[in-house]
């Protein structure tokens, strides 16, 4: 098929998708898409990419990342003040938000004041505003007409325009939807993802949340919606797990093992009856499922048959240890928020092996946040944890979403980096549904109509 006709057909079948959408959440005003445009960026190629603007000599890598993107940076701009201007005409109760998101906003704080011991506070600055958008873009679901049809019509926007483009980049465009490895030429497929790894997140989210919602359909046995509705899901899914397999051996190990607890945590919590003692349970599967990744010998048999080795692909002995040593220098407060990865970082002299993420989300926050930080995160985690814990007693299904969602988030950083990372969309999500979702709601309140 010549590459014009697939990408007619391509947009042909989104804006079909996007037509099935805008039917299924009437009641959702315009503004969602503020929101769900902002998640859109966090999932896919920022615009330096795009426009090619993003190639910049290794030497001069850190004059890069101070100057930034100017698109990017004007962009995300535009839709935060967009964000607080709708904020600014709903009635809000600030008392009540500040409340149910005391733990949130008091990391968010600490964050900014590490910026004060920042060798970079402007970039830090910059990067602590971008990240705070994502709290604006929740608040606006929050405040919308109904912050739970407003979360689904997130997650199917996003589903229904990037999964299929970035089949259609992968398949026709490869030259935007393909990478190859740096020493290997190995090809990895990309999409609309800046990554292979950022694609697995996307393919890794995409895929729990259409199987949630065909089990939620399927038990709460939904027959008015259109058949074309679920052949089209069906469709998505199909696509998904496609991209997800990636090329040969080229594919997301940490999303498909993510993915694959994740579903097994979601069905499990769905047997469970409202009433059940969900808090000790989900501790106990948490602590274990944690602890297993560090300690226990059946890493090896995931990595193996992942086709990774048993530390990690080299991330245990060459990356953590050397980034650890680093951190302990700081240990209390850290080396302030934005301010570590302006360069990369020599983990190999010999071989002159470089790394500008630590590939575990703990190690990075406490890397630039210290002790102080990693308490902060734990605590915000386990107020979101008790919050996913009280919607399970009065809705089986958005609860175990919930808890599926948190506990992915945490396996993700075990081994990927994405705590307080303002565009990426593990911690979007994240943000999104901690803020924005009503906690204590009512079974009439929880169906999308």
């Amino acid at each position: 098929m010549p590459p014009k006709l697939a990408f007619i057909l391509c947009t042909a079948f989104v804006a079909y998708l996007l037509k099935l959408d805008y039917h299924r959440f009437k009641e959702q005003s315009v503004t969602i898409w503020i929101p769900t445009i902002w998640i859109l960026y966090c999932a896919s190629k920022n615009f330096a990419l795009w426009s090619g603007t993003y190639n910049y000599d290794i030497e001069n890598i850190t004059a890069a990342i101070i100057a930034g993107s100017p698109m990017d940076r004007n962009f995300l701009s535009v839709l935060i003040v967009i964000g607080l201007l709708i904020l600014a005409r709903r009635k809000i109760d600030w008392n009540q938000v500040f409340k149910d998101n005391q733990w949130l906003f008091l990391l968010f704080l600490y964050m900014l004041v590490s910026i004060l011991w920042s060798d970079y506070p402007f970039v830090s600055l910059k990067r602590w505003i971008r990240v705070s958008g994502t709290i604006v873009m929740a608040l606006v679901v929050l405040t919308g007409p109904s912050p739970l049809a407003g979360i689904e019509a997130i997650f199917r926007r996003m589903i229904y325009i990037l999964i299929p483009f970035s089949m259609l980049l992968v398949k026709y465009y490869p030259e935007y939807g393909v990478q190859y490895g740096r020493w290997s030429g190995e090809p990895m497929w990309t999409g609309t993802a800046i990554g292979k790894n950022e694609l697995g997140v996307l393919c890794m989210i995409s895929a729990l949340f259409l199987i949630w919602t065909w089990a939620r359909r399927r038990k709460q046995k939904e027959i008015s919606l259109a058949k074309y509705e679920t052949m089209t899901h069906v469709v998505l899914l199909g696509l998904t797990f496609w991209l997800l397999r990636g090329p040969g051996g080229a594919f997301s190990a940490t999303s498909v093992v993510v993915l694959i607890i994740g579903l097994a945590a979601l069905f499990t919590l769905r047997r469970l009856k409202p009433n059940a003692n969900v808090r000790a349970m989900a501790c106990v599967f948490l602590l274990v499922t944690v602890v297993a990744y560090f300690f226990i010998d059946f890493l090896d048999v995931i990595t193996s048959l992942t086709g990774r080795n048993s530390t990690l692909t080299g991330r245990t002995d060459l990356i953590w240890s050397p980034l650890i040593s680093i951190a302990m220098k700081h240990p209390v407060l850290g080396v302030g928020y934005g301010g570590f990865w302006m360069h990369p970082i020599v983990i190999d002299p010999v071989k002159l092996m470089t790394v500008n993420e630590a590939h575990n989300g703990y190690i990075d926050v406490f890397i630039e946040l210290g002790t102080v930080g990693l308490i902060l995160l734990a605590v915000v985690i386990v107020a979101f944890f008790r919050k996913a814990t009280e919607v399970f007693k009065n809705d089986i299904e958005w609860g175990s979403f919930l808890l599926a969602i948190l506990l992915m988030s945490l396996l993700h950083n075990i081994t990927e980096s994405s705590f307080l990372k303002s565009t990426l969309l593990v911690w979007n999500i994240l943000v999104i549904l901690m803020v924005a979702h009503p906690g204590k709601i009512t079974l009439e309140q929880s169906h999308s109509k």
